[in-house]
């Protein structure tokens, strides 16, 4: 993602500093990525507590139904 540079969003994260939801645009490829292996539980708990997809559904991170 970003050719091994992190997006400025990001490293002000880091730092302490705050960026808006959705001002650093994620794919879903890119949300998998950053939940590495807790990718599955992740899912497992959407499935569980969110069976209808209703839940922050513009943030791209589960690809619509």
């Amino acid at each position: 993602m970003c050719g091994g540079r992190q997006p400025l969003g990001l490293r002000g994260h880091r730092s302490g500093g705050r960026h808006p939801v959705g001002s650093v645009p994620f794919s879903h490829a890119d949300w998998r990525a950053h939940f590495g292996p807790a990718w599955p539980g992740l899912q497992r708990a959407k499935r569980t507590y969110d069976p209808r997809g209703i839940l922050v559904p513009g943030q791209g991170i589960f690809p619509a139904r």
